[in-house]
């Protein structure tokens, strides 16, 4: 883990001259380290050094606890670009099936963990280019469930790519994933209501057979009067 930079603020920092960036953003150019001290004072700000290795070192006056602010804002950001990093696999036009089962797997591992992929396949000797393409179709085909591909290969020499990318959440969008959830929230709806209806009409034949009932031990009670 790499330690964490050390910036100099205030007093702490060195050079004679600076280009000062003041609280508003504007560069007001390169000035006396005393006059940019006494503008961060003005402001009750802090004065502090943004890039130390320029010539002259570059400072700003901001407060320190929002630069720290913003500084770890940063670094999270940076983080986060880093884990989207494309992570490419290379496939030969003469791969075995095996190898090529490993290799989409693996990419589909890679894609599920929020990496942008990049599938690439490299043609050796005469090999035409349409075998190339016909391999890179089936590999897409494999992972077509995947709505997030780039539609135009890149051609580089011998070498064909092309690029999944996953989205924001880190899980790949998948196709007809919305409207089978919709299919089944509809089927589900449906059925409750078939299942209301069929609860209502049970009742009332129950009663028109009881009243049939009923009217014929009627009719049974008088004919043995």
């Amino acid at each position: 883990m790499q330690p964490e930079p050390q910036y100099n603020r205030n007093h702490t920092i060195r050079a004679q001259e600076v280009r000062l960036i003041d609280s508003d953003g504007i560069n007001r150019g390169v000035v006396d380290i005393r006059l940019a001290m006494g503008m961060a004072r003005e402001k009750d700000l802090d004065l502090v050094e943004v890039s130390p290795n320029a010539n002259p070192p570059v400072c700003k006056i901001i407060s320190w606890s929002k630069f720290l602010y913003e500084q770890k804002k940063k670094e999270k950001e940076a983080r986060k670009n880093k884990q989207k990093e494309m992570k490419e696999f290379r496939f030969g036009t003469f791969i075995a099936e095996g190898d090529k089962v490993r290799q989409i797997t693996r990419a589909r591992e890679f894609l599920e963990k929020g990496h942008n992929v990049k599938l690439t396949v490299t043609r050796k000797g005469r090999t035409p280019v349409q075998q190339s393409r016909e391999l890179l179709n089936d590999l897409l085909t494999r992972l077509s469930e995947y709505s997030t591909i780039d539609p135009n290969p890149t051609v580089e020499g011998r070498r064909v790519s092309i690029i999944i990318k996953s989205d924001s959440t880190g899980t790949p969008v998948k196709k007809g994933t919305s409207n089978a959830k919709a299919q089944d929230k509809q089927n589900s709806g449906k059925k409750v209501q078939d299942d209301k209806a069929s609860g209502e009409q049970k009742p009332k034949d129950s009663v028109q057979q009881e009243q049939t009932g009923t009217s014929e031990d009627e009719k049974v009670s008088k004919g043995e009067k």
